[in-house]
This record gives structure tokens, sequence and C-alpha cells, in this order.
């Protein structure tokens, strides 16, 4: 996968799993993922739509997690920001003419889902609560 939204979404949790309720600014938040606030505020809008963070506007405004991070899987995060397409893409023009080209995206993509499933249940095992005590436990 190319895309590291979910990674950058999860990092983000982190910080407000660890911010104690406190609201944590699209700023704050860039500097610690290392990246452009735009970025992070295009984010909590994904992460907003599912219910995951709540974000306050204005200047002591900030983003806060919506409910308590033992109660967000690292899969609610991934169906937040990824959809299994986008993880799974298959390259846009195969031959069709070539008896590989003209079978192989039906093929691929049934194990492309197997695949993604497997991931999302993986990740449905791991909370930001339990990510964010790892973390802690590594000096972070």
């Amino acid at each position: 996968m190319n895309n590291t939204r979910f990674s950058v979404a999860v990092h983000v949790l982190s910080v407000l799993c660890v911010s104690d309720g406190e609201p944590v600014t699209s700023s704050v938040l860039a500097a610690s993922v290392g990246t452009n606030p735009v970025v992070i505020r295009k984010l909590l809008v994904m992460l907003s739509k599912a219910s995951l963070v709540s974000v306050d506007r204005g200047k002591a405004g900030g983003a806060r997690l919506a409910r308590p991070a033992s109660e967000i899987s690292l899969a609610d995060v991934l169906d937040a920001v990824v959809t299994s397409n986008e993880m799974t893409k298959m390259h846009s023009h195969p031959n069709p003419a070539c008896p590989v080209g003209k079978s192989i995206a039906s093929v691929l993509d049934a194990i492309f889902s197997d695949g993604f499933e497997a991931y999302r249940s993986v990740m449905k095992q791991h909370s930001i609560a339990s990510l964010a005590v790892s973390i802690s436990k590594q000096g972070g």
C-alpha cells in the first residue's frame, strides 16, 4: 500500500490518546507526524465523519477522541481512511489479448479481497489504547 493515510491517522489518534482529553491543534499534530497541518485537517474530517474524533474550531479549539481509545480499533481507523479498493488496486490496462492480461484482474481481485479482510481482521485485535501503552513502554 502506497497510501500513508492509515499510519498517519493511527499516529494522530495516538497523540490524541496521550493528550488526556485536552484538544490538540492540527499544527501540533502535524509537527508530531512531520507533515503539513492541511494534511492533518483533511484527515481529521475523515476521522470525524467516522465518529472517531471531535474537532472544536477557534483559538482554544483542537481535536480530541470522540470515544475512549480502548473502543477504537485499528480496523475502525482503517475503515475511516482507506477503502479496500485503494489497498488492492489493480494496474490500469492489462492487455485483453494476452492470456494473462485478460484474466489477471478477476483472479487478483478475489485474492486481494481475501487479503484485505485478513489484514482488517488483525487490525480489529488492536486498539488505540493498546498502541499508546506499547508506545509508552518504548519510551514514547
